[in-house]
């Protein structure tokens, strides 16, 4: 998917002085929950978190094709969804005002009130149907996870039944945080936050393993694609590719902050955070981790 960059950091008040915010995971009954908490640590005093800043400007790279698609909440009527096809057509798939899911190619509208997606994972293949005319759109081997991702969102919000294989599947340890019927209705908004996780870590093991350490991150009540995709591009622009990657590794929670405060940070900080959370979670008991530290 690319390289994140992002424009950062203004240095802390005093060498002296980390900040660490993490989360405990509970479990209550059937369903586990996150309680946000906030430590400070400082030889001399508490740090205190600058205001909420506007956001810094800086290049989009990293899902770049995508940030249309990333607002910062899932909103309830998400923006339009453009990718290439295998004949080079310009696909925009379209949510109209009246509830109605539209699909142009090369701005030219092929189907109209689309009434059903047809999916086959092995051929990267729609399959669409409205009451008049139907047809297929078959998806490039390197279009990322987040087009059908963000797909199958769009196709719940606009109430059009998708058939065949699921846009995006979860793996077993990500569908068994969906502990209760609530988290589980959300599972379109779930496929949004896993599918940019494997934008970002090299396998999907290794994204396994982060959400294994905080299911905050594809939780849309506690995360969101703004947090994700923008704290990546801070952290890349920060510490570089190599160093990002291995931030994330050790302390994935970091992509649940808010890039905006993120920005603020420096990267002696971020990295010492990371490693301290990495330590702390690999000597606690699994149910008394600190699963990963995030900056709100």
């Amino acid at each position: 998917c690319g390289t994140c960059r992002g424009s950062a950091a203004v240095s802390l008040a005093g060498q002296a002085k980390v900040l660490f915010l993490f989360s405990f995971n509970h479990q209550q009954g059937s369903r586990s929950f996150a309680v946000p908490s906030m430590s400070f640590f400082s030889v001399a005093s508490l740090l205190l978190v600058p205001p909420l800043g506007p956001s810094a400007s800086r290049p989009s790279t990293l899902f770049s094709r995508q940030r249309q698609l990333l607002p910062m909440t899932l909103p309830e009527q998400p923006p339009d969804i453009e990718f290439i096809d295998s004949v080079a057509d310009t696909m925009r798939f379209y949510l109209s005002s009246d509830g109605n899911l539209s699909v142009y190619a090369e701005e030219v509208l092929f189907y109209d009130a689309v009434s059903s997606i047809t999916f086959a994972a092995a051929e990267r293949k729609l399959w669409l149907e409205t009451d008049e005319v139907e047809g297929e759109i078959v998806l490039l081997p390197e279009e990322p996870p987040t087009t059908l991702a963000m797909l199958g969102l769009l196709a719940v919000r606009a109430k059009v039944p998708w058939l065949g294989d699921e846009c995006l599947m979860l793996p077993q340890q990500v569908e068994s945080k969906l502990v209760d019927s609530e988290l589980r209705a959300q599972r379109p908004a779930v496929r949004v936050l896993w599918a940019l996780l494997l934008c970002i870590y090299p396998s999907q093991n290794a994204a396994i393993a982060a959400v294994e350490r905080n299911s905050a991150l594809v939780m849309p009540n506690l995360n969101r694609p703004f947090n994700l995709e923008g704290s990546w591009e801070v952290l890349n622009d920060m510490l570089g590719a190599e160093e990002a990657l291995a931030v994330v590794t050790q302390n994935p929670g970091i992509l649940a902050s808010d890039p905006r405060l993120l920005a603020k940070s420096n990267a002696m900080t971020v990295k010492t955070v990371a490693g301290v959370v990495n330590t702390i979670d690999g000597t606690l008991p699994v149910w008394f981790r600190l699963p990963n530290s995030g900056i709100r």
